[in-house]
């Protein structure tokens, strides 16, 4: 989201460093804070800005950034505009690119486990983590949004995918482990030196590591929009089995990833009466089935 009082924010800045040339360049690609990078003649960093009411997110964002940066690479600042304070957290800029699935190598897995590792031995407060999907009440939920919506496409939702779906769908016990919440390609970066970065902690709660791994292998299959490639799905899964070996817990994963997904979309007012869009998306769907043939005949 734009943040509308970039002027303010590019003087505030400029006046806090006189001596040096600035620019500043806002990122804008979803997420629930403002996100810049700051050029200077010596070096570039990473603002993310957040409003100081919400405390519990700042809290959380500045235990995890221990994880890839020292204290002396992290700085905090306030910024007021219109009554309104937010926090500025000062970190290294990453330059680099989002994780391609040409990239993802069996090394690149293990770089990912061990920041898991690491993400799980914080001391993180419970009040800062999300809790993990109860997927009895998303299953709940998705009933409930279908039976009250006129909509024709997702009448066919709920008749082509969501009855036969739901018949399937497995809970597992509560997990402890302390998950990423959204492990896409763009939040893993890949430097330079081609070293693996992992970003936008925003999201972390507890859940099973496939929830995270299933969400991954989607994307770089192709399987998160309508292209997916069995060939590179049935490699990719058979790459991940060193993260996790449980055959449930995979599928209990890839469940999760599509039930929010249809939760999401369900409670989107902007995509409710677009036809060709739900249409595509119903399409897309569909190919849970084609993931699940490709599970069941690994196993």
């Amino acid at each position: 989201m734009k943040f509308s009082h970039y002027n303010d924010l590019f003087n505030y800045l400029k006046d806090k460093n006189k001596d040096i040339n600035i620019r500043l360049e806002e990122i804008y690609d979803g997420g629930s804070s403002y996100n810049f990078r700051l050029h200077t003649t010596k070096n570039d960093y990473f603002l993310k800005l957040i409003e100081k009411s919400s405390q519990a997110r700042i809290a959380k964002t500045m235990a995890v950034l221990p994880l890839f940066y020292s204290p002396k690479q992290l700085q905090l600042d306030e910024f007021t505009v219109r009554n309104i304070t937010f926090n500025i957290i000062f970190m290294p800029y990453i330059d680099g690119h989002k994780l391609t699935a040409k990239q993802f190598t069996p090394q690149k897995i293990i770089d990912l486990q061990i920041m898991y590792k690491k993400l799980n031995n914080l001391k993180i407060l419970d009040k800062y983590i999300y809790p993990q999907f109860n997927i009895i009440q998303m299953k709940n939920d998705i009933d409930e949004l279908l039976k009250n919506s006129s909509d024709i496409t997702y009448k066919m939702i709920d008749y082509l995918f969501w009855r036969k779906f739901k018949r399937q769908i497995i809970a597992l016990p509560p997990s402890t482990q302390i998950i990423h919440g959204d492990l896409t390609m763009k939040n893993i970066l890949l430097d330079s030196s081609n070293c693996l970065h992992l970003v936008d902690f925003e999201l972390l709660r507890r859940g099973y590591i496939t929830e995270d791994w299933a969400m991954l292998m989607l994307q770089l299959s192709g399987f998160s929009k309508l292209w997916g490639s069995v060939k590179q799905l049935k490699n990719f899964y058979k790459q991940m089995q060193c993260v996790c070996s449980d055959s449930q817990q995979w599928l209990y994963g890839i469940q999760i990833y599509y039930m929010e997904r249809l939760r999401r979309r369900l409670t989107d007012k902007r995509k409710k009466h677009n036809l060709r869009k739900n249409l595509c998306f119903l399409c897309s769907m569909m190919r849970y089935f084609t993931v699940l043939n490709v599970f069941i005949s690994a196993e």
